[in-house]
């Protein structure tokens, strides 16, 4: 089974949860491995919104102690648009969108102390002159409780304008740390560290799949905190993806891919913003640092916005499941799935879009896999073996699908080495870079190809020494070849204390079909 993200406004987890429902996955599916999770006061949903664009999609919420857990303006899980701009006329603008009640206290202190309190009944009392803009996009009767408690010495004229970009992976566990203490904690999710939720995911009774890929996810984005925070991976404590809701996510993605039985995953170029934004340890860039960490390896595009679109959750998704980065496979697209975020944006609906496909069958009526793809070629006589092994892995490492050097005679009898590297037209032009910048060759060759390949499957087959990860290669759905996954054959052959040939040869003797490699 084929996936595809079409990253049409970037991807946060609840987008791809909603996505991958939307695809056809029953949410009971998605309760079930929740459910397993044994989160006190956790509930989910799933909704129909308006994107943007004339286009409606599926919205997937957590519901924490009844509540919404997306009190302002989410997008992404990880967005902090706070937009503070001190000017004049003291304006608040608090900008919300949702629909559901909730109280927010707010004890803002920018060097400065404000005094004035107000309370949502519609009844103000303000001892000073300023201007409070409220200006709610979500249905909300005033009769309820919505207090805001702000407490201001005006020393001077400014305007507080806060667009809370906040994504749907925080449970209100926020603690901005420049000045504000927004007063959202729900006090439990919190800061979890990753050694409680490995051992959490370990706990549940999930079925062996979905914990693994839910793993995964949370090892990529553990890695990238490290790496952002100078600190060892067993040391880290998640801020924005610790809290339940980001739990959720990532556990109900991973039960998706499970249920829908994906074989292969594919990707569009992800769009990422610009610019700035605010998080637990106070103004970062866009994209946030550990998200561009995660998605080192990754094709990424600008989408040209002042906004951040990818989370550390979704690009934590895309990085434990994608293997390749194209803008749209060539196979037969069968069911589609639309997940939203909630921001409006200018220039797009604010939706990723999954879609399972399966591959065209040719003439032969055979069912391969088809790409287009192009073979860069460079004839170097000049470079040492280090050389070329370094090339080879700086290319791999900037997306190349395969590297191979060849020796041949040039002219005047020298002995030199062709260069191939297979890529795809997407990453075409920074591979032409990487030769011409890492070797000694002045120019390079191109020309397109079509590859027909088999069908691919992973599965984990059963052997007297454990269980061992092996590819599958389908013509249809016969399997042709069997490929065991080294690093795992390995750890199985070193836990059982046997050559690893032992294995190798038990997983392939165990794996479907007829043992052919």
């Amino acid at each position: 089974m084929h996936l595809h993200f079409d990253l049409v406004a970037g991807i946060a987890g609840d987008m791809a949860v909603a996505a991958l429902v939307d695809l056809g996955v029953p949410m009971a599916v998605v309760q079930e491995a929740i459910d397993a999770l044994a989160l006190e006061g956790v509930e989910i949903a799933l909704r129909d919104v308006d994107a943007g664009m004339a286009t409606t999609a599926r919205k997937f919420d957590v519901i924490i102690d009844g509540q919404v857990d997306a009190p302002h303006d989410h997008s992404h899980e990880h967005s902090h648009d706070h937009g503070h701009e001190h000017e004049h006329a003291h304006e608040h603008s608090h900008e919300h969108d949702h629909g559901h009640e909730h109280a927010h206290q707010h004890d803002h202190s920018h060097e400065h102390e404000h005094a004035h309190e107000h309370d949502h009944g519609h009844e103000h009392e303000h001892s000073h002159a300023h201007e409070h803009n409220h200006d709610h996009d979500h249905e909300h009767e005033h009769a309820h409780e919505h207090s805001h408690e702000h407490e201001h010495d005006h020393a001077h004229e400014h305007e507080h304008s806060h667009e809370h970009d906040h994504g749907h992976e925080h449970a209100h566990e926020h603690g901005h740390n420049h000045g504000h203490d927004h007063g959202h904690s729900h006090e439990h999710g919190g800061q979890g560290s990753w050694a409680a939720i490995k051992a959490m995911l370990h706990a549940a009774d999930l079925r062996p799949r979905v914990r693994q890929v839910a793993l995964d996810i949370f090892e990529h984005i553990a890695h990238a905190e490290a790496r952002v925070h100078g600190m060892k991976v067993e040391d880290v404590t998640f801020h924005e993806v610790g809290a339940f809701d980001s739990i959720v996510d990532i556990v109900a993605v991973a039960a998706c891919v499970d249920h829908l039985g994906v074989t292969r995953v594919t990707s569009s170029p992800v769009p990422v913003g610009r610019g700035f934004t605010w998080s637990q340890h106070g103004r970062i860039p866009v994209p946030a640092p550990a998200t561009l960490f995660i998605l080192k390896g990754a094709e990424v595009v600008s989408s040209g916005l002042d906004k951040e679109l990818v989370t550390p959750t979704g690009a934590g998704i895309l990085a434990a499941l994608v293997e390749e980065y194209i803008d749209m496979p060539a196979f037969v697209p069968t069911d589609i799935g639309l997940g939203a975020g909630t921001r409006r944006l200018p220039d797009r609906p604010n939706i990723v879009r999954a879609v399972i496909g399966k591959a065209r069958k040719q003439k032969a009526g055979a069912e391969l896999e088809l790409s287009a793809d192009v073979v860069i070629e460079a004839n170097i006589d000049d470079m040492t073996g280090e050389l070329c092994a370094h090339v080879t892995d700086a290319l791999m490492a900037q997306g190349a699908l395969d590297v191979w050097w060849t020796p041949i005679l040039m002219k005047k009898g020298r002995p030199a080495h062709q260069l191939s590297v297979l890529c795809t037209p997407q990453t075409l032009q920074d591979t032409i870079l990487t030769i011409l910048t890492e070797t000694t060759t002045l120019g390079v060759r191109q020309r397109q190809v079509t590859r027909h390949k088999c069908l691919r499957r992973w599965e984990e087959v059963s052997t007297p020494y454990g269980a061992v990860k092996v590819k599958l290669g389908m013509v249809g759905e016969r399997v042709v070849n069997v490929a065991p996954e080294f690093d795992s054959v390995r750890q199985v052959a070193k836990d059982a204390g046997v050559p690893v040939k032992e294995v190798w040869r038990a997983a392939v003797a165990h794996a479907p079909g007829d043992g052919a490699q």
